[in-house]
């Protein structure tokens, strides 16, 4: 659906209307009626989270976001304008929009609503309510949760300025919420880079996209098995950022270093280790050290054609570099030989008599 399709925020007396028909007439027989329309609004409060629950996990979700509008009315009624509990409604409502159905303008402005209430119900912003403490994570978890999907609508539009600011608050938010070094900040960092990569704030896309990679590799660090596995990709991408970014050496020196890793834990003949032997040898290429470059392309040539067969574009490309270093190897051999040649032929010369000394055999 999208987002300017979105409806805005019921007014009270929709609220109030809503509170009142907790539940549909084809849902309730006739004489249940008149005692779920008088019920006291806790009870009913209490009954519309439960049925928001159980709409949510059996997948009926315009029924499920029903009954949290009609949590948000009573919540008004139990508790006043102004009480914190009214502010967690609207948080409920925001996510109920957000997750069930991907209304993330709406989500955001229920979110805000949900802001504005706890600003004004309590003095502290964290108090000592260990309720009101949850309340607010929650708060800024789902805003930025918002944020950053209103930015992927942005970002989809070619807006990738109105974009900017979504990542940066969905960032901050989730700072509050998770922890700066959560991952869970990890991809909100990987699209920050992206949309200032766009605007062209080269520097600024850099700086973040780096502290992505190093926030996720610090995650994934020291584990075993398919955690070990995600740590090498993970530094295998951030080697291909530095490259893109000037930094070549330190890519080198990284890919170097891990390629007995990727051995253990890819296996000799694996594409990961074709890559980086691929990448190491074009490294050596690029620095004049053919003889280098030669031996780990050969590597690669090798991996490849048993994993994708000799005739893959892959393995032809790297074979065409491979028979290019070749030849350069053989032409450059070709006047050492020569001057080898050159001297074994001067010291095989015949050797003349000297007066009063025995005549050497050419041979000898």
């Amino acid at each position: 659906m999208q987002e300017s399709q979105e409806v805005l925020m019921p007014n009270h007396l929709d609220e109030v209307i809503a509170a009142v028909s907790v539940t549909s007439k084809k849902r309730i027989p006739n004489k249940l009626l008149q005692t779920a329309l008088f019920q006291p609004p806790r009870e009913k409060l209490h009954l519309c989270k439960e049925r928001a629950k159980s709409y949510s996990s059996s997948c009926e979700y315009k029924q499920a976001i029903q009954e949290l509008v009609r949590c948000v009315a009573l919540t008004r009624i139990c508790y006043g304008d102004s009480h914190w509990k009214l502010a967690e409604a609207y948080v409920n409502l925001a996510q109920g929009y957000l997750q069930l159905k991907g209304l993330s303008l709406q989500a955001k402005q229920h979110a805000e609503k949900a802001k504005e209430i706890l600003a004004n119900s309590i003095e502290s912003p964290y108090h000592d309510n260990t309720d009101i403490f949850k309340c607010s994570l929650e708060l800024f978890y789902t805003m930025g949760k918002a944020l950053l999907s209103l930015q992927k609508v942005c970002q989809g539009q070619k807006r990738s300025k109105e974009a900017l600011p979504y990542y940066q608050k969905a960032l901050e938010y989730t700072e509050i919420t998770k922890d700066a070094e959560s991952l869970e900040c990890v991809p909100i960092l990987r699209e920050l880079a992206g949309v200032e990569q766009a605007l062209g704030f080269h520097d600024a896309a850099v700086n973040v996209a780096e502290q992505y990679f190093q926030e996720s590799m610090t995650h994934v660090k020291g584990s075993e098995g398919a955690g070990r596995a995600k740590f090498l990709s993970i530094q295998d991408e951030f080697c291909n950022f530095l490259q893109i970014t000037g930094q070549k050496e330190r890519a080198t020196m990284i890919l170097r270093e891990s390629l007995e890793a990727k051995v253990g834990a890819f296996g000799d003949f694996s594409p990961e280790v074709a890559e980086t032997y691929r990448v190491l040898g074009r490294a050596d290429l690029a620095q004049g050290n053919h003889c280098g470059a030669h031996t780990k392309l050969k590597k690669c040539v090798q991996i490849e054609t048993f994993l994708y067969g000799s005739q893959d574009k892959r393995t032809l490309a790297t074979q065409q570099t491979v028979d290019t270093l070749s030849k350069i190897s053989e032409v450059s051999t070709k006047p050492r030989q020569s001057l080898k040649a050159k001297t074994a032929s001067c010291t095989s010369a015949p050797q003349y008599t000297v007066p009063g000394k025995a005549r050497h055999n050419a041979a000898d």
